[in-house]
């Protein structure tokens, strides 16, 4: 079964609605648990409009190049080089996979720094980093919510986070949902100019 809920701002409850639904699911459901099984998080500002800025998107791009190994230590071992959440450098045809060649080292995450910050367009970002076919969304940071696809001009603005496993509860589903918040906050807080010499690494 494939859950989607409707949009949640973190300023209005959205931890009841959650409690709330799972305790409903509860009820009417044995849920078991799958190790396979994912859960994805996608996140956009609070703004009238819901869309990242292109600075700010190559701030949170550049933040989870930084942080690619970090992150992909807390995930849970099914979710590690899993099909659908491969790390964005092992995407065959973005351009930080050729960056990261032979393992991230302080010279490869200073040329992704520059390159991103060299990008014009959402699109140039987006396929920066992750190829730009269809599948190419199935990286861990999804970047191809961020502009229109195909035919539909609309898009949803959203960064998608795919690594998140075992969304059984309200405890466990809230947990990644404040991972994802917290470091889409952080990236936009900490990283204050591309264009500068200093960036830090975790």
């Amino acid at each position: 079964m494939e859950i989607v809920s409707p949009v949640l701002k973190t300023s209005a409850g959205f931890t009841r609605t959650l409690s709330e639904f799972w305790e409903a699911m509860a009820v009417g459901f044995e849920v078991q648990k799958e190790k396979s099984c994912g859960g994805h998080v996608h996140i956009t500002p609070a703004r009238r409009d819901n869309c990242f800025t292109l600075a700010e998107l190559q701030k949170c791009a550049f933040a989870t190049i930084v942080a690619e190994s970090t992150v992909q230590s807390i995930l849970s071992t099914f979710r590690k080089d899993n099909q659908y959440c491969k790390v964005n450098s092992k995407s065959t045809g973005g351009g930080w996979a050729y960056t990261a060649a032979g393992g991230v080292t302080k010279t490869s995450i200073g040329h992704a720094k520059i390159l991103i910050s060299r990008t014009l367009t959402k699109t140039e970002l987006r396929n920066y980093m992750q190829k730009p076919q269809r599948e190419g969304r199935y990286v861990l940071w999804n970047f191809a919510n961020i502009i229109p696809q195909g035919t539909n001009p609309f898009c949803t603005g959203t960064v998608e986070f795919r690594g998140g496993s075992q969304f059984l509860n309200a405890t466990t589903t809230l947990k990644w949902v404040a991972f994802v918040v917290s470091f889409i906050q952080l990236a936009l807080d900490e990283v204050s100019s591309l264009r500068s010499g200093h960036y830090c690494e975790g």
